[in-house]
């Protein structure tokens, strides 16, 4: 138990909320770029049907 209490874990623990953080970013930027090509999807469809 002992070895929980070392300061290198408590850097290592600063650097995973970095990478965790730019992964979210990443995630975040996917979802959008997913949603807005769904949303272009739809109005393709929608204008097709009124063609």
């Amino acid at each position: 138990m002992k070895d929980f209490n070392k300061p290198e874990l408590v850097e290592d623990k600063k650097e995973p909320s970095k990478a965790e953080k730019t992964v979210f970013i990443i995630i975040m930027v996917a979802v959008v770029v997913m949603l807005v090509y769904k949303l272009l999807e739809l109005g393709s469809l929608v204008a097709g049907f009124f063609k």
